[in-house]
């Protein structure tokens, strides 16, 4: 399913709301028992580095821890998340990221947030831990 930019997976074991960029890089949420937000950067990075970066919102700039997490086929970043960037993100049209990787370089990204709320609505109410809620009730 297509909301703006935005697409949502549904699958029997998670449901993924997301975005890419132009190079490639994915930004968004995936949804089991609990929500994770991602950002795949394409990183060069080594399972558990911590990086701090900055998002921007409408001009609003806000502090994100980033883990790194690898598994099979994925390499991307696990960002620890507050309410006030939660409730933001569905307010900008576009979000921008910065950090510097583990040689000091500058990483940017920056990602489109049209159709955001509906997307990642979509993959929260789908998420399998959703689905078991509604069929106890």
């Amino acid at each position: 399913m297509r909301f703006g930019e935005w697409i949502v997976q549904i699958g029997p074991e998670s449901s993924e709301a997301g975005t890419a960029n132009e190079a490639g890089e994915g930004f968004g949420f995936v949804c089991a028992t609990d929500c994770l937000h991602y950002v795949d950067l394409r990183p060069d990075c080594v399972q558990g580095e911590v990086v701090k970066a900055k998002a921007t919102i409408l001009d609003k700039q806000f502090d994100l821890v980033l883990t790194c997490e690898i598994s099979e086929d994925l390499n991307v970043f696990i960002a620890d998340v507050n309410r006030e960037y939660l409730t933001a993100l569905p307010e900008g049209e576009r979000v921008s990221l910065s950090f510097k990787d583990k040689k000091g370089a500058a990483v940017r990204a920056e990602f489109s947030l049209k159709g955001c709320a509906e997307a990642i609505t979509v993959a929260v109410q789908a998420a399998p831990s959703a689905r078991v809620g509604a069929a106890a009730r």
